[in-house]
């Protein structure tokens, strides 16, 4: 009931800025997106406001990507992709709760949240209906198995996200402190680009995805992630990644020589999960940045492998 509160006293917050949002047109193709200045967001009544501004990278292929700054030193980075068809009413709610978690007091002061936005593009599947998609599917399964996906597009995209990640580890001075995570069709593309980036990070948080057929075996095996955290969550009553062919799926990690992954499935959450999508990545964020702190302060990584043995939440 705390928390239920908590989220309608932010919604209440913010009513303001979402309707003069709403206002700017920002839900059309990309090339016609009005630029968003700069602007201060109200936060909780003990909390300072946070800066909110917008990029366009030409340096990422195109990606534009979206920052909430941190309130202490810059010494974080969690990379966020969005699900198919971007966010709910567009670009602008991603500053509304509860999907907004970095307006969060829980969300840690010296951490960046980077959401770059996927291209505006036709899908197949809906009859070339166009949405923010990282990838086309080329036809739907209605949550049967997994959907056939334009494989040119996953290229494009790893390859963008790559540019990013190279960018955000220079800025935070280390790989292992850049984190990616993502919702749904964003959880399959970020565990893809997460595979096959060459150098170890910080740690994945995945929701309501899956390790996709794409994402093969060899890339797997080879992969230089096999050691580091990964965190999947799903909802046993998901229509759509479905717990029957979810669960092998992503079990193709662990057979491939990963050792800290961790897979939950929640009781009677559904694939609009709601409120479990600020709840799941403010407890990997929170835990991944106190296990890196710790392990800097002792001079080991017995506190990185502590918390790899561990399960986020029990399995069902």
């Amino acid at each position: 009931l705390k928390l239920v509160h908590q989220r309608h006293s932010e919604n209440t917050l913010h009513c303001t800025m979402t309707k003069r949002l709403a206002s700017e047109e920002l839900c059309g193709p990309a090339p016609r997106r009005q630029a968003l200045e700069r602007f201060m967001l109200p936060g909780s009544r003990n909390r300072k406001r946070t800066p909110v501004r917008r990029s366009f990278v030409q340096a990422r292929c195109g990606l534009e990507v979206y920052e909430v700054l941190p309130e202490q030193e810059h010494e974080y980075t969690f990379i966020y992709m969005h699900a198919l068809g971007g966010f709910h009413g567009g670009p602008k709610t991603i500053t509304t709760p509860p999907r907004f978690f970095a307006m969060s007091q829980r969300w840690p002061k010296n951490m960046r949240l980077v959401v770059p936005m996927a291209p505006w593009r036709a899908m197949t599947f809906a009859d070339g209906r166009e949405m923010y998609a990282w990838f086309d599917y080329l036809s739907t399964s209605g949550g049967r198995h997994q959907d056939p996906i334009d494989e040119s597009h996953l290229l494009h995209m790893r390859k963008s996200l790559h540019e990013l990640i190279a960018q955000e580890a220079g800025l935070v001075g280390g790989h292992s402190r850049v984190f990616l995570g993502g919702m749904s069709q964003g959880c399959c593309m970020g565990l893809d680009a997460f595979v096959h980036y060459p150098e170890p990070l910080g740690g994945f948080c995945g929701l309501a995805g899956f390790v996709m057929d794409s994402t093969n075996e060899a890339a797997i095996r080879r992969s230089a992630q096999k050691e580091t955290k990964i965190a999947l969550f799903n909802g046993c009553n998901d229509r759509i990644c479905r717990q029957g062919w979810v669960r092998p799926a992503n079990q193709r990690l662990a057979a491939g020589g990963f050792d800290q992954v961790s897979n939950h499935f929640e009781k009677y959450v559904c694939h609009a999960i709601g409120g479990w999508e600020q709840w799941w990545i403010l407890e990997f964020v929170r835990e991944m940045c106190q296990v890196i702190s710790d392990g800097e302060d002792t001079g080991s990584s017995q506190a990185a492998s502590d918390f790899g043995s561990q399960t986020v939440s029990n399995n069902v």
